[in-house]
């Protein structure tokens, strides 16, 4: 149910927009389940600003299967996921939708009633509508809960998600003005042959841009990351890189840190 529970997460957030969105606007193709847009892939919401008509949509499909989710669960049918709540955060301080101009509405295609109950099998969408009203770059907390029958018996699971960011730009609050802060380890191991891991810490979710450089500066890796409050393992893999000594940077926020690293092959 995790990863399930994961698609209804990004569901929620696509719920900013006034008209109900179209529970067939996104083509997975043949996959049993998924989301769009995907945080395991660096995909996130769209910017917004202050004053300015925000809308964001979340596609989903809910597998019949909870094997196809979760190892060990094959033949358990999936009932439905269901919308717990939704929250934002800015350098610890939580707040409501409301709170910051924000709305959202299901659409489950007339499955259920209620209209933030997905069915397993189910193709649906969310809308993330509204006027923000105040800027940050927030976290944002989606609750879900998935339901499953297990030896004819229904089992739920809440399942907490807070790999989403949503920045919003315009005058910021005194409370959005503190740059967070980051601890940038050593890559372990050093010197390294196949994959080698960075360990990045965060004291709130950010974004984070990894670069590689050789000694002559050119940059011969260069990804964006959305990194989670606590600790983050940055991969980087020697197949793209030639036996030598490296130099890679860390910038969160505007501020750099820079570390060596040896490839062997």
């Amino acid at each position: 149910m995790k990863k399930h529970l994961l698609l209804s997460v990004s569901f929620f957030f696509s719920l900013f927009v006034s008209a109900q969105c179209d529970t067939a606007g996104f083509n997975f193709g043949d996959a049993p389940f998924g989301v769009s847009p995907d945080p395991n892939v660096g995909e996130t919401f769209i910017e917004g600003a202050i004053g300015e008509s925000y809308s964001d949509t979340i596609f989903l499909i809910i597998p019949t299967d909870a094997g196809d989710i979760v190892e060990g669960f094959d033949g358990a049918p999936v009932d439905s996921v269901v919308l717990s709540s939704v929250t934002l955060s800015l350098n610890g301080t939580n707040y409501s939708l409301a709170d910051v101009g924000l709305n959202y509405e299901c659409n489950n295609g007339e499955g259920s009633p209620n209209d933030c109950t997905y069915y397993g099998g189910q193709q649906g969408c969310a809308r993330l509508f509204g006027i923000p009203t105040m800027a940050g770059q927030f976290s944002v907390t989606v609750t879900v809960t998935g339901w499953t029958t297990i030896f004819q018996n229904p089992f739920s699971q809440p399942v907490v998600f807070d790999q989403y960011i949503l920045d919003i730009s315009g005058p910021v609050s005194i409370a959005s003005t503190t740059i967070p802060r980051f601890e940038v380890y050593q890559n372990m191991p050093n010197p390294f042959t196949g994959t080698t891991d960075i360990r990045v810490d965060l004291n709130q979710a950010a974004k984070m841009k990894l670069e590689v450089m050789n000694l002559l500066g050119d940059v011969v890796i260069s990804e964006q990351i959305m990194g989670s409050k606590g600790k983050n393992m940055l991969k980087v893999n020697s197949d793209e890189l030639n036996p030598g000594v490296y130099l890679y940077t860390i910038e969160v926020a505007g501020i750099k840190t820079t570390k060596r690293m040896v490839v062997n092959k």
